[in-house]
């Protein structure tokens, strides 16, 4: 298999992990991103091993995967946000259960 042959599957790879943790985040599921900065760190180190011309020929894919990494990052900002204001209405409910329970049981 050629360089250009892996690198493609690299970035194949990485675009797919980062496509699949979008549309699982959408069903409200948590996703597992392991690995996923060290697979990009070696995409980069594998890109700028290549000649001048041949690294800079991946600069359009580099700057797609580039935003959908931004819009993977957006969607975990919003499910965290969205998580914290769950756990805070959980709180409160918490919170008012056990003042009722020590209201009812002291009578």
């Amino acid at each position: 298999m050629s360089r250009t042959e892996e690198l493609r599957l690299q970035f194949d790879g990485v675009a797919a992990t980062v496509d699949t943790a979008r549309r699982v985040l959408a069903d409200g599921r948590a996703v597992d991103l392991t690995g996923l900065e060290e697979r990009v760190a070696a995409l980069c180190t594998a890109i700028g091993a290549q000649p001048e011309p041949a690294a800079i020929g991946y600069r359009p894919r580099l700057i797609a995967l580039l935003d959908d990494v931004d819009r993977l990052r957006s969607d975990l900002e919003a499910q965290r946000a969205l998580l914290v204001r769950e756990l805070g209405t959980l709180a409160a409910r918490r919170q008012a259960i056990g003042a009722y329970a020590k209201k009812n049981l002291g009578k």
